[in-house]
């Protein structure tokens, strides 16, 4: 399985800590993606990527752009980091700000031919005044390269924004193209809270990702780096039980 945890380039030392924590209890985790911070820079993004490599060696590594993330000239900038880092792969969010759906395809396609490496495009939820993939599907019609978050494809369901398609139905439907999942649990659709904390639908939907096996599940509950990143260290572990009882 390949099961990886989110960390932030101050977070380093608490990456580490918690890898040998979970691999003493047996939980297995293999990779990462960095989540770059408002007020990092791509000096202290390579650091935060060493540092981990010094004492990590992981099997699928990321970069998770600093928020607000638009397909735009923010996340060539910072794909091109990942690129210098030999990332394996960058998020970008299907999303423009004050746009429409059909705004989305030059965006997403000039941000697809620029990039150095490789795009991973996550679903997000409409919200404010951004314009985005409302759905699975209508980011799978963007790029063949998808990065799958659970509680965004909840919310945008539960809320009817652009699909009454059931989230583990989207799931089955665009799953060749599934290469990553944000893994968090879900509160009636409105936010992230740790694994087992939330929606019903969770279980389900990992049920359907599971049967492809080359996915990367990358925990991302709601302020997991908080009490030495304990609601990642949870989701993890969440992830590992489903996963050896599937």
């Amino acid at each position: 399985m390949l099961l990886g945890m989110k960390f932030s380039p101050r977070d380093g030392e608490m990456f580490i800590n918690n890898i040998a924590e979970l691999e003493s209890e047996g939980v297995m985790v293999n990779g990462f993606e960095l989540q770059v911070l408002a007020g990092d820079t791509p000096e202290t993004v390579l650091e935060g990527i060493d540092l981990v490599r010094d004492h990590f060696d992981a099997k699928f590594t990321g970069l998770h752009p600093p928020f607000p993330l638009y397909a735009d000239k923010n996340a060539l900038f910072w794909e091109s980091v990942a690129h210098e880092a030999r990332l394996d792969y960058t998020v970008a969010h299907a999303s423009i700000p004050n746009g429409n759906f059909t705004d989305i395809y030059p965006a997403v396609r000039n941000l697809l031919t620029s990039a150095k490496g490789t795009i991973f495009l996550e679903n997000v939820p409409l919200r404010g005044n951004k314009e985005g993939g409302g759905s699975l599907l209508d980011i799978a019609l963007l790029h063949d390269k998808l990065l799958v978050d659970i509680p965004h494809t909840i919310y945008n369901w539960e809320h009817g924004l652009r699909t009454n398609i059931s989230p583990e139905k989207q799931v089955d439907m665009v799953l060749p193209a599934v290469k990553a999942v944000h893994v968090a649990d879900n509160d009636n659709g409105d936010g992230a809270v740790p694994v087992g904390g939330g929606s019903k639908m969770f279980r389900l939907i990992m049920s359907h990702l599971f049967p492809k096996k080359d996915i990367m599940y990358v925990a991302e509950p709601t302020g997991g780096h908080k009490q030495d990143g304990a609601g990642h260290k949870e989701t993890c572990r969440e992830i590992w039980r489903l996963w050896t009882t599937f």
